[in-house]
C-alpha cells in the first residue's frame, strides 16, 4: 500500500514499452536502471509491514510503470518525442540505435551505441 519509488543513482535505460488501453502501439520510454520501494504490505491477519527494497533491470522498469498509473501517468507520457509506433513495426527497432536512425530521435537517446540501451556517460 502507498508505495514509493525513487530513482538511485543516475543511469537511464531505455527500452518499448506499451499500454493496454492503448493497444497496438509502443513508445521508448526512458526509466531509472535501478530504484527504490517503499510501502506498506497487508499480511494475512491484518497486520502491516514496512517495505523497504531496491530492484534493478526489469523489476525497476515494472515498478515505476505500474507506479505511475496511481498518479494517472502513462508510458507514453513520458516517451521520448517521436518515438511512438505501431507495435508490428517495433521488430524494426530492435537495435534502439536503429530506432534513432530511421525515427530521426534526439537527446540522450542519440548517445547509445550499437545494441546499447544505457547512454555512455
Amino acid at each position: 500500500m502507498d508505495p514509493v519509488v525513487e530513482p538511485v543513482g543516475d543511469e537511464t535505460v531505455f527500452a518499448f514499452e506499451g499500454r493496454l488501453s492503448v493497444d497496438g502501439w509502443q513508445s521508448i520510454v526512458p526509466r531509472s536502471r535501478r530504484v527504490r520501494l517503499r510501502a506498506q504490505e497487508l499480511l494475512p491477519g491484518g497486520s502491516l509491514r514496512e517495505v523497504d527494497e531496491e530492484h534493478v533491470g526489469w523489476t525497476a522498469r515494472i515498478l515505476q510503470h505500474e507506479t505511475d498509473h496511481l498518479g494517472g501517468i502513462l508510458c507514453h507520457d513520458r516517451m521520448v518525442p517521436r518515438s511512438f509506433v505501431e507495435a508490428g513495426y517495433v521488430h524494426h527497432y530492435a537495435d534502439l540505435g536503429e530506432a534513432v536512425r530511421r525515427l530521426g530521435l534526439s537527446g540522450d537517446i542519440a548517445e547509445l551505441g550499437e545494441g546499447e540501451v544505457v547512454p555512455r556517460r
